[in-house]
């Protein structure tokens, strides 16, 4: 029997700065847990070990599914690698070639693992992706099958709707707040 393959986690530095892509003069690297389901294209980073233990939803992630990897540049014993999707850029660093190899092994299986990408590539991959969305945004929430609401005339009807029937009094609850 061939051995079960195991996720892939360990410590990382991340690059911090938002999610505009803008660059401080003084870079900001936090410590974050890093997390790889077995069979999953999803990449999550926690504050700590012991909020994926605990359960905890994830500081972020991203969607390696057809994402670049590449190494960046290498300093002393750091590598610094990048995760480039059409959506965002996650700049990492790992402290040792053993942890660097162990991550491109593991993100090698759902991402492209390689050289920077050329402006031509990502502009393509962006296309690919805006022409997927565009295609979705035609099925109402729920996929294609779900059935749409009809359309209202008033505001006031369009909340109605917004009402789950598990949660009847959320919105009223939240409606009298408003008001007060």
């Amino acid at each position: 029997m061939l051995p079960r393959p195991q996720p892939m986690s360990g410590w990382l530095e991340k690059k911090s700065g938002g999610k505009d892509g803008a660059s401080s003069r003084f870079d900001k690297w936090d410590r974050r847990f890093f997390f790889l389901p077995q069979g999953s294209p999803t990449l999550a980073y926690y504050k700590s070990e012991a909020d994926v233990r605990g359960s905890k939803p994830p500081a972020g992630t991203i969607d390696c599914n057809g994402a670049s990897v590449f190494l960046k540049e290498v300093k002393g014993s750091t590598f610094r690698f990048t995760i480039r999707t059409p959506q965002r850029e996650l700049k990492l660093r790992a402290a040792s070639a053993t942890d660097y190899e162990a991550w491109m092994t593991a993100l090698g299986k759902v991402a492209k693992v390689g050289t920077e990408p050329t402006a031509d590539e990502m502009d393509s991959r962006r296309t690919e992706v805006n022409a997927s969305m565009s295609s979705m945004a035609s099925f109402p929430v729920g996929g294609p099958t779900a059935r749409r609401p009809a359309p209202s005339a008033s505001a006031s009807a369009c909340q109605t709707q917004a009402r789950t029937p598990l949660e009847p009094n959320v919105f009223v609850a939240a409606t009298s707040r408003a008001g007060a």
